[in-house]
C-alpha cells in the first residue's frame, strides 16, 4: 500500500499545483536568465535510442526514465532518483505539456494518508513537501496549455531554464535546489542535500523531441495479455457491437477515482456493450497495477499494452484517463472523452446508448 500513499499525494500535489496562490518570489529568488542549450536533441521518439541535452545517448526503458511521445520529452533518472522512485519520490503529469516532480518525506507520507487527518494538517502537509523540478513543453500556438502554466510555474520554482527549442517548441526546466524540513530525518537530509545538489545539472538529462500527434488511433491488430493472464486480441471487439476501452495509469488519482464507477457500470451495460481497459504502465509496474485490481475489484478485462496498442493507440492518447469506443471492427466511433466525467456512470453509459441507437438493426 505504501507506492498507492505516494500516488494518491503526487495527484492531489498537482490539483494544489493547479490552483496555486503562492507570492512572487523576492528580487533575491528571480528565475535565472534563460539560456538556450546548444546540444543536439531528438526530433523524433525512439525507444531504441536517444539523445539526452548533454549529449548522452540512451536507451529509455522505464526504469532508468521516461520518454513520452505525445508530451515531447523525457528524462534520465539520476543515481538519486532511482534510489527514491518510488517510494518518497514521484512524479505527476498536469495536462498535456507539464510534468512535475516532488520528493516526499516520510512524517508528510504518514499525514497526508491518514484518513483521520484534520484539513489543516492536511494543507500544512502539502505545503511541505520538496517541489523538486518541472519540465514544461511550450509551442507557439496562441492559448498553448504550457505558455498558460508559466506564472504559476515561476512562482513555485526559484530557477528557470530554457533547455532546448525545435521548431516553434521550446523546453523549459524549473527547479528548486534548496529545501529544509524540520521533520526530517538524518538519513532524509543525506537524500535531500543530494537532490538539491543534483538539481541543476538534471538539466542535461531531459530528452527533447517533437510530440507526435494522433494520425488515426486504431485498435485493428493487437495480440496481448490481461493482468489474469488470459490472452486478448482484437477478437473481443467481435463479441459486442460497441466496446467501451478506458486508458488508465497507475499513477492518475482521477483515473483511480472513476475505476469503481466503471465497475458499477457492469451490471447495467446496455444490450450488445462491453467495457474493457488498458493500464498504460503495467508493464512496468505490474505489481501495482494487480493490487489496484484487487483494491477495487474490478473485474473487467485489464490488458496489458503490447507493442501494437503502445504504437497505435498510447503514443496518441495525450492524456489519461482517456476513454474509448470501439466497434466490433476494432474501429473507433467518435471522439474519445479524455479526462474523468463528473458523473462517469452516466457519461459513459449515455455514450454506449447513443451510439447503439445509430447503429443499422442487424
Amino acid at each position: 500500500m505504501r507506492k498507492l500513499k505516494i500516488i494518491a499525494i503526487i495527484a492531489a500535489v498537482a490539483l494544489l499545483f493547479c490552483g496555486c496562490n503562492k507570492t512572487s518570489p523576492d528580487d533575491t529568488n528571480q528565475p535565472d536568465t534563460p539560456t538556450q542549450s546548444t546540444h543536439e536533441v531528438d526530433q523524433k521518439f525512439s525507444a531504441d535510442g536517444m539523445v539526452t541535452i548533454g549529449g548522452e545517448t540512451v536507451v529509455v526503458d522505464g526504469s532508468n526514465g521516461f520518454a513520452e511521445p505525445s508530451l515531447g520529452f523525457g528524462l534520465v533518472y539520476s543515481d538519486i532518483l532511482q534510489k527514491l522512485i518510488p517510494d518518497n519520490f514521484g512524479f505527476s503529469v498536469v495536462g498535456s505539456s507539464t510534468v512535475l516532480a516532488m520528493y516526499v518525506p516520510d512524517a508528510l507520507l504518514d499525514i497526508i494518508s491518514d484518513t483521520n487527518a484534520a484539513e489543516e494538517q492536511l494543507q500544512e502537509a502539502y505545503s511541505r513537501y520538496y517541489q523538486c523540478f518541472a519540465i514544461v513543453r511550450v509551442m507557439d500556438e496562441i492559448g498553448d496549455e504550457g505558455k498558460s502554466l508559466l506564472p504559476q510555474l515561476r512562482e513555485l520554482y526559484t530557477n528557470e531554464v530554457s533547455a532546448a527549442k525545435l521548431e516553434g517548441v521550446e523546453y523549459i526546466y524549473f527547479y528548486n535546489d534548496t529545501y529544509d524540513d524540520p521533520g526530517l530525518s538524518e538519513s532524509e537530509r543525506e537524500d535531500v542535500a543530494a537532490l538539491a545538489a543534483g538539481m541543476a545539472g538534471l538539466k542535461d538529462n531531459i530528452i527533447a523531441f517533437l510530440p507526435e500527434t494522433a494520425n488515426g488511433v486504431s485498435f485493428e491488430a493487437f495480440d496481448t495479455t490481461a493482468l489474469t493472464g488470459e490472452v486478448v486480441t482484437q477478437d473481443i471487439f467481435a463479441q459486442s457491437k460497441v466496446t467501451m476501452v478506458n486508458i488508465w495509469a497507475t499513477w492518475c488519482n482521477p483515473c483511480l477515482d472513476e475505476l469503481p464507477d466503471i465497475q458499477d457500470m457492469m451490471d447495467e451495460l446496455p444490450e450488445g456493450a462491453n467495457v474493457i481497459s488498458i493500464c498504460l504502465d503495467a508493464n512496468t509496474d505490474m505489481e501495482l497495477a494487480l493490487e489496484i485490481v484487487d483494491t477495487y475489484g474490478l473485474e473487467f478485462k485489464v490488458l496489458i499494452p503490447d507493442e501494437n496498442i503502445e504504437n497505435n493507440v498510447l503514443r496518441y492518447t495525450e492524456a489519461v484517463p482517456a476513454t474509448y469506443f470501439v466497434d466490433s471492427s476494432g474501429k473507433i466511433i467518435g471522439q474519445p472523452i479524455v479526462g474523468a466525467p463528473v458523473d462517469p456512470k452516466a457519461m459513459y453509459i449515455g455514450r454506449m446508448e447513443e451510439i447503439l441507437a445509430a447503429m443499422p438493426e442487424s
